[in-house]
């Protein structure tokens, strides 16, 4: 059952007010979620109640802890009731992810964490994956994106497993270095090999102490056997994760599984996490995040909002420890337990060795947080830049996200396009993209920045558009990102027909060029004086280089794979997603090359034809 939602059409004038205490004498005394919103019917914030009467009426009292910013501007109310309060915490969670609204607590990267994943063949491999699935392999995760890297190569190096996606007939480098067991040249049998796969599966999990064992066990019987090479191996593997696993442990806590989490503010529209993965005693990862948490809501309320969009792609363990209560504690232990498919507690330890655990965790997000600030200019320079920005530009607002947009190409030879963001003065990463220029052939930059932009536009639901987009380039550049811009107007909020920088239309939109750095903006024909060395002109050229860089560094990086695209690129019918899943699988073209048919059409998405023009193609 949804309310009906108050519909204007064209640019009216908003009212000057909202009735909540009228409009929730209308709702019904049933759980469920609900969503405050702005005159054009753009979700300013997303909340879950057992009593929807009740929850929207306690916002006219004196002490409510909701936003007054967003009761300022909201301008109706829509609801849905569910079932159960578990439905109302689960759809709320959903709601946030899809809406993104600006005075909930929101994940600022908001992509699934990756998981390693042990494959299910005879010879496994350990690969890293976006997501996990029911396909009988082992995951582990989540991790972020860094470290997950490094772990891969640790484990696979320290355990011999095979990082090649099929076996090779002569083998590769890895065996010849000692990195792999090396399956393929039967250096090993299925037996030894499962054995070490077994091995790494209890390093991932934390299982250290049952793992020392098994290799301990292992090395005094290959000695017995006077298999001294094999056992000197052992020993070394020994000596590698007794030595990591010290300097994980936490010495103070009893070895069970469960996850830490500490929040804290930073700065009035900002939180910062920090998150602790502890299987068997040992801190097997440590993530940090960053999200957006409007002024006004507690501690509490950050945590629930971590907790609902972390564990919406993460399995939790049995326990969860954390410095403050979250609002219906007992409501969303169920929903973690419905997630786990087990029992999963919320504690909040208040002595001991578990309290002290999360003061070290503190101080640890004190010391990020003061590290973060130090890295901002200094006294105040992005919010002068910035206000100057806005002067120059005209802008609605003082801007908090600029992105910027490259093109990168030799002659129209592999071009790509890049996209930086960047939060107020600071590069935020999950922001940044690349672009392979698909749909124009030879040296067209302004076709190509209309195609970056076309492509950016096509994600405005899941990639929320910044207040500012700064295009490298000059007019022509501009003009086709303009163009671009009105090709989108029927789809995006904000995107006013190309009126980028009227009041209250949003993108803005402006070009940097490189030779004379000259800004131009849509309906000048002249740049604008902006003078040299100002601290608004400064702040435009450093997010520009930052997206020169980001450009370049992926167009050298096709360049040096061109000849491997050039011979992918011959096979008709083979696109470049298609093409990606067959390198991901045989990691080079010699591995397709040397590929049966019947093993090209395991590939998801190459049926038996594709396969065999693959082959006549590759010879």
């Amino acid at each position: 059952m949804t309310g009906r939602r108050d519909r204007r059409e064209g640019p009216q004038k908003p009212p000057q007010g909202f009735d909540v205490r009228a409009r929730a004498r209308e709702l019904p005394e049933l759980p469920g979620v609900y969503q405050f919103l702005d005159a054009s019917g753009k979700v300013l914030y997303i909340g879950k109640a057992r009593n929807l009467r009740k929850r929207i009426d306690s916002y006219i009292r004196p002490h409510s802890w909701l936003i007054p910013a967003m009761l300022e501007r909201a301008r109706s109310l829509d609801y849905t009731v569910t079932k159960t309060d578990r439905e109302s915490l689960i759809l709320e969670a959903s709601m946030v992810r899809h809406h993104k609204p600006r005075y909930n607590v929101k994940l600022k990267d908001d992509k699934r964490f990756p998981y390693l994943k042990l494959t299910k063949e005879g010879f496994p491999r350990l690969i890293h994956v976006r997501r996990t699935a029911d396909d009988g392999a082992t995951y582990f995760g989540p991790f972020t994106f860094g470290p997950i890297n490094r772990t891969m190569r640790f484990v696979r190096r320290l355990f011999g497993l095979r990082p090649c996606a099929s076996l090779l007939p002569r083998g590769c480098i890895y065996g010849d270095m000692g990195n792999c067991l090396a399956p393929c040249r039967g250096k090993c049998t299925q037996k030894e090999y499962a054995e070490a796969v077994g091995q790494a599966a209890r390093y991932l999990s934390g299982e250290h102490r049952a793992l020392l064992t098994g290799l301990e066990e292992r090395m005094e019987e290959l000695s017995e056997r006077q298999e001294y090479e094999k056992a000197a191996a052992i020993r070394d593997q020994i000596r590698t994760v007794s030595r990591l696993a010290a300097r994980q442990r936490v010495d103070f806590l009893d070895p069970a599984d469960r996850d830490a989490i500490v929040v804290r503010r930073a700065g009035a529209e900002r939180a910062l996490a920090l998150h602790y993965s502890i299987r068997g005693g040992i801190v097997v990862a440590k993530k940090h995040f960053s999200l957006d948490a409007p002024e006004g809501l507690g501690p509490g309320d950050v945590l629930e909002g971590f907790l609902t969009q972390y564990y919406g792609n993460a399995s939790p363990p049995p326990e969860i420890m954390m410095p403050a209560a979250v609002p219906g504690r007992a409501l969303v232990e169920d929903w973690l337990s419905s997630v786990a498919g087990r029992r999963v507690r919320l504690l909040l330890p208040k002595k001991g060795p578990r309290r002290r655990l999360l003061g070290l965790m503190e101080s640890d997000l004190a010391a990020l947080a003061a590290a973060m600030e130090g890295g901002k200019p200094r006294d105040g320079a992005y919010d002068e830049a910035a206000a100057e920005l806005q002067k120059w530009l005209c802008l609605p607002r003082v801007p908090e996200s600029i992105e910027a947009y490259d093109i990168s190409t030799i002659q129209g030879t592999s071009s790509v396009g890049a996209k930086v963001r960047f939060e107020n003065g600071l590069p935020a990463k999950s922001g940044y993209r690349r672009f392979r220029i698909k749909s124009v052939a030879g040296q067209d930059d302004f076709a190509m920045m209309g195609e970056v932009l076309s492509r950016r536009m096509g994600h405005m639901d899941d990639d929320p558009l910044p207040d500012l987009m700064l295009i490298d380039g000059g007019k022509g550049q501009l003009g086709a990102a303009l163009g671009a811009m009105k090709r989108a107007g029927a789809k995006g909020e904000g995107v006013k027909g190309g009126d980028a920088n009227v009041a209250g239309a949003r993108p803005a939109l402006a070009a940097l060029a490189k030779r004379e750095e000259e800004v131009f903006v849509p309906g000048e024909e002249a740049p604008l004086p902006i003078p040299p060395g100002s601290k608004a002109r400064l702040l435009l050229q450093r997010v520009r280089d930052e997206a020169h860089r980001f450009a370049v560094g992926y167009h050298r990086k096709l360049r040096s794979r061109g000849q491997t695209g050039s011979a992918l690129d011959r096979v008709e019918g083979l696109g470049a997603k298609k093409a990606a899943a067959l390198l991901r699988r045989f990691s080079s073209v010699a591995g397709i090359r040397a590929a049966s048919e019947d093993e090209l059409r395991q590939v998801e998405g190459i049926g038996p034809k594709l396969a065999r023009q693959v082959k006549e193609t590759l010879g």
